[in-house]
């Protein structure tokens, strides 16, 4: 009888230990994402505060004010918008903001490239590019977030995570 007593108490042990484990492992990934996130909202975040002052410059130099506008009004949805979990609609959602803001700066990027008789285009095309490698920053930054995403996600979708993740709520994570 000691022995059946001493071996369900071994196991449950055994299976609190694992549990342990397996839980901190999924929180250690779920950091991971955490902190690859903050890097995506930090270099976004440095690109739209970096945009007034390279704006004024292309505004300085006259090109088009509807180009420029678009470009004035995707900041300031950029600006704004923040993402209040990092679920795959939230993700998806501010991911169409900072790639709506790319376009409009491949568009006055385009209208630049296109007077290169001006002075001042020189000065223009100097800020836009500066802008350009914000953009292979924002591009890595989201790379090691959807590398750290999927970690996670495998983790608690596939057995004996999910089983943890179910009891503790861990819901998937969206890519950027």
């Amino acid at each position: 009888m000691k022995k059946v007593v001493l071996l369900i108490l071994l196991l449950l042990v055994a299976f609190a230990v694992w549990c342990t484990l397996a839980y901190n492992r999924i929180i250690r990934a779920d950091e991971n994402v955490s902190a690859a996130w903050g890097k995506v909202e930090n270099v976004c975040r440095r690109r739209t505060d970096m945009l007034p002052s390279k704006l004024a410059m292309v505004r300085r130099a006259g090109y088009s004010s509807d180009t420029l506008a678009a470009v004035v009004s995707a900041r300031e949805a950029a600006a704004i918008c923040a993402v209040a979990d990092l679920s795959e609609e939230e993700t998806a959602r501010y991911r169409s903001v900072q790639d709506a803001l790319d376009k409009a700066l491949d568009d006055l990027s385009l209208a630049v490239s296109f007077r290169p008789e001006e002075q001042s285009g020189g000065e223009c095309r100097e800020a836009l590019a500066s802008l350009e490698g914000i953009g292979e920053k924002i591009y890595t930054a989201g790379s090691l977030f959807n590398d750290a995403s999927s970690e996670y996600n495998t983790l608690v979708r596939t057995f004996p995570g999910n089983l943890l993740a179910a009891v503790f709520k861990f819901g998937l994570k969206g890519s950027f």
